[in-house]
């Protein structure tokens, strides 16, 4: 059963140029608009998942123009639902990695989606 809020922060640690990141993020019915954020900034939002356990908030992200948009799903209660309210990702260049709560550090790693 669904009890509260799901709070998800997206960090900017694009290196080694400390570049700004252009983060686009959506769920199916709604949009959190483009955010761009400067490097070691976040920004963050909040939402309750579905009962269904099928909340699904995905993003498109950019850090300058000969590089295209990179997407991932930020948020996917199949993957998510189990490790709190608290999601929260730093975004590098490689991909996004989430802050792991048992070992205090952003080792939960995951490459780019393809388009």
């Amino acid at each position: 059963m669904v009890e509260g809020n799901t709070h998800v922060r997206i960090m900017n640690e694009l290196e080694p140029v400390y570049l700004n990141l252009t983060a686009h993020c959506k769920s199916k019915d709604d949009d959190i608009g483009t955010k761009v954020v400067g490097y070691g900034e976040w920004f963050e939002f909040d939402f309750k998942p579905n009962i269904w356990g099928t909340t699904l908030f995905f993003c498109s992200m950019s850090w300058d123009q000969a590089t295209p948009p990179r997407y991932f799903d930020i948020y996917r209660s199949s993957r998510d639902k189990d490790r709190g309210s608290l999601c929260w990702w730093m975004i590098k260049v490689d991909g996004p990695c989430m802050l792991n709560w048992k070992t205090r550090d952003f080792d939960i790693c995951y490459p780019w989606k393809n388009t």
